[in-house]
């Protein structure tokens, strides 16, 4: 179980704007994993990459979503197209030593809250 509670809501001025901008997530640390949630309503999993950067220097967790969405109304007389677009990045340093970087799972349910878990090594 995560040590966290998952929550918080952006500030009005995020609100006002594309929440693409203002995609928070947060951390949970246990024994057994690292997890990462975020709420990321409209997201399905083909939006969303997840990758570890592992380098001689530091180990990265990158989150990239991407959100196209076009609405077009049509009234008989006029009809009206509409594109908004946004996209996010998060990037966070992870340890070295005691995850398991190849066994990195990433989810995101019927709510748009994605979650990320990376599994740390037993012993």
């Amino acid at each position: 179980m995560c040590c966290c509670c998952f929550g918080g809501l952006c500030s009005d001025f995020c609100a006002a704007i594309s929440f693409a901008f203002c995609t928070r997530f947060q951390r949970c640390e246990t024994n057994e994993a690292i997890v990462f949630r975020a709420s990321v309503p409209g997201l399905t999993a083909e939006d969303l990459h997840v990758q570890v950067e592992d380098t001689e220097k530091s180990r990265l967790l990158q989150i990239i979503g991407q959100r196209n969405k076009r609405k077009a109304t049509r009234d008989g007389v006029t009809s009206t197209e509409a594109t908004s677009s946004g996209q996010f990045v998060k990037v966070y340093k992870l340890p070295r030593d005691n995850i398991l970087v190849d066994e990195v799972r990433a989810e995101v349910d019927e709510n748009g809250v994605i979650t990320i878990t990376i599994p740390k090594a037993r012993g």
